[in-house]
């Protein structure tokens, strides 16, 4: 199976001070450009347009992320409809926000440090832990002792120029390879890769897929996560 991660929106209702998107890429959700480009403009019709004419479901996991998913106006029609088409995935979120569940796609709500209750949307929580900033073992308590899924990965605090180093990386990728479509609609080979100018969903560009190559790539990391919280018979 290959990977497709679909940037929904370049918004967060959190804006986490610990955030690396914070400060240099976050905006509100109808935040046009000095170039005079809406930043958030994928809507359903133009991402099944293209993800049916390229992406079966047979062949590709969605990976659905931001800023923060919940917040794409959207998100409640898109999930039901994606799992109709037959896809699975994960949706990386805060767990804030309205996200339908559905037994296609697992809600990885991470309890953020704003959160100071368990947040109302998930399948699995996921903690970042050890955190100076969070009560994060309070929180872990909390899952144990009322039998809440959770899964903690290592907190990286961006701010003093830390970098995921996949410490929690046990087992091989799977994944064969990936594509990503951003808030824009351009599209990308990886997480690491620059767009090419013109190459769109909305211009229905052909994907070029890219194969993992290089396991001690940061951003496979981001690869290694969605894929640690797929079942092995999605795979």
């Amino acid at each position: 199976m290959k990977l497709l991660s679909i940037r929904l929106v370049l918004s967060c209702n959190l804006c986490c001070n610990t955030c690396p998107q914070k400060d240099k890429v976050l905006h509100p959700l109808d935040y046009v450009h000095p170039n005079g480009f809406r930043i958030n403009r994928l809507t359903n019709e133009s991402l099944f347009k293209w993800i049916d004419e390229y992406t079966p479901s047979s062949e590709w996991l969605i990976d659905l992320t931001g800023g923060e998913p919940g917040m794409y106006p959207e998100i409640g029609t898109l999930v039901p409809e994606l799992s109709r088409r037959g896809y699975h995935g994960v949706i990386r979120t805060n767990g804030t926000l309205p996200i339908p569940k559905d037994p296609n796609f697992i809600r990885v709500a991470t309890w953020h440090a704003k959160t100071k209750n368990i947040p109302p949307y998930y399948d699995v929580i996921q903690i970042l832990s050890p955190n100076p900033y969070d009560t994060t073992d309070a929180k872990i308590q909390y899952c144990i002792d009322n039998n809440i899924p959770y899964q903690a990965k290592k907190f990286i605090d961006y701010t003093k120029g830390e970098k995921d180093k996949g410490e929690y990386i046990t087992e091989p990728l799977r994944l064969e390879g990936m594509l990503r479509i951003t808030n824009v609609g351009m599209i990308t080979n990886c997480y690491a890769a620059k767009g090419i100018n013109g190459y769109s969903i909305f211009k229905m560009s052909k994907p070029r897929l890219i194969q993992f190559f290089d396991e001690t790539c940061p951003m496979c990391h981001m690869a290694y996560d969605v894929e640690r919280h797929i079942p092995k018979e999605w795979l």
